[in-house]
């Protein structure tokens, strides 16, 4: 039977475990035995049931003093070794290590709810995603952290391939749009440009109805061709990512009328095409949300780096900003950021600026 705990557990394991959403699940009062007793039999429970394995880590020896069994058939390594120190460390994916090192050793000084992804070393070779969420309390003067992993590679996997495809098709809309669309546009504004030399000695008033229409064709040409640009932008695998995001600047200055600023060191190279492609699309989507929902009309990008491993991108805006009071759930904008951010082992920050607006900032490892 599943014992009662009675403190406050991350609402977030509780939607994970979508099968056991009835569940009060809850972070224990570690100074009780029976509250620490509960802890342990909860982790017994899920480890049975489903991928979760609980564990329990001391801030100040950074290293766990206790994870359940069941992580041996999990990932293949001794249960023991998972107590020695950095070997928790050492199993984290070169991939994603920076990013993991930053948030792991940060997270020790901010008590609250932490959760980040990552790749942990099976024992055969093989790397497995999984989804870590702990909390950091404090008990009896000394910082704990109790935690837990949940095995999320077949979300993770479909979760890649939804992005592809997504890609893909969005990539093939824009293309079909400048190919087709675009080409038939240009062809009717010919037509109509003809026209309205035939009737300039014909019918001035006629001619001057089939310039506007004239005009009008070639207004939807521009904004057709801006949109197919912007659905298949210039091709990420082959270019650098700075170079695109100063022509997308570029044109939200040109066609939005916004002033863009930037603070970008020029010196930073994103290597892998699948990241440049994901911050692209997130530059482009904490954009297109400033101005349309935010009403900015001032935009800062800046590209930097955090230190040796890890970098940050931001988009600094000054329109309304995040409301005070969170929604329900996360628009499409924001869950399509956080999404493509955990493609690439990113982090994604959203608050208002100090002096207004809103800042989107993403940190990712780019050694």
């Amino acid at each position: 039977m599943l014992p009662e705990v009675t403190s406050d557990l991350p609402n977030t394991i509780q939607m994970k475990m979508g099968s056991y959403s009835g569940l009060q699940l809850s972070v224990p009062d570690l100074s009780s035995p029976v509250e620490d007793e509960a802890w342990r039999a909860l982790g017994d429970f899920f480890a049975r049931n489903t991928r979760v394995v609980s564990w329990r880590s001391s801030c100040d020896r950074q290293q766990m003093n206790h994870i359940q069994p069941e992580i041996e058939s999990w990932l293949g390594h001794p249960r023991e070794d998972w107590t020695t120190a950095g070997f928790w460390e050492d199993l984290v994916c070169h991939q994603d290590r920076s990013t993991f090192l930053a948030q792991h050793r940060g997270r020790f000084l901010e008590p609250g709810f932490h959760q980040q992804r990552y790749r942990l070393q099976a024992a055969d070779g093989t790397q497995v995603w999984v989804e870590e969420i702990s909390h950091v309390r404090s008990v009896s003067g000394d910082n704990l952290i109790c935690g837990v992993f949940m095995d999320v590679g077949r979300e993770q996997l479909l979760s890649e391939e939804i992005v592809r495809i997504s890609n893909f098709e969005r990539e093939r809309i824009g293309q079909d749009l400048h190919d087709d669309f675009c080409q038939n546009l240009a062809g009717i504004a010919c037509m109509s440009k003809i026209l309205e030399k035939q009737l300039a000695h014909i019918s001035p008033e006629s001619a001057e109805s089939a310039a506007e229409i004239t005009h009008q064709i070639n207004e939807a040409l521009s904004r057709v061709r801006v949109m197919s640009h912007n659905l298949s932008p210039l091709q990420l695998d082959d270019s650098d990512l700075i170079s695109c995001l100063e022509k997308l600047l570029r044109e939200i200055e040109t066609n939005q009328g916004v002033a863009c600023h930037r603070h970008i060191d020029n010196s930073i190279d994103v290597k892998s095409p699948e990241t440049r492609k994901h911050l692209f699309r997130l530059c482009q989507e904490a954009i297109r949300n400033a101005i349309r929902h935010g009403g900015a009309t001032q935009l800062t990008l800046t590209l930097a780096r955090e230190n040796a491993f890890l970098c940050r991108i931001s988009i600094e805006d000054n329109g309304r900003g995040f409301p005070d009071r969170p929604a329900t759930s996360d628009g499409l904008g924001i869950r399509l950021m956080k999404h493509r951010c955990r493609q690439f082992g990113g982090t994604l920050d959203l608050k208002n600026g100090p002096r207004g607006g809103a800042i989107v900032a993403c940190t990712f490892s780019n050694p």
